[in-house]
């Protein structure tokens, strides 16, 4: 790998051409920024040990919801 100039998370291309397994890197993919609707904070905000878990919160289940 140090001669291909390859680390273990390599991005590479394989294909066989002429019986021969053929190995290329990629170009890196820069890193995009994710643009979420929501803060981190706006989503836990009103959150406590109670409602932080949804089986404890008292919602009305639609009729699909329960197969019908």
């Amino acid at each position: 790998m140090h001669e291909a100039k390859l680390e273990v998370h390599s991005r590479v291309s394989m294909k066989v051409e002429d019986n021969k397994i053929v190995i290329e890197t990629l170009e890196e993919r820069p890193e995009r920024a994710l643009s979420l609707p929501f803060t981190e904070a706006q989503l836990l905000t009103g959150l406590d040990p109670h409602t932080a878990h949804a089986d404890e919160l008292p919602a009305a289940l639609l009729d699909r919801e329960l197969g019908n």
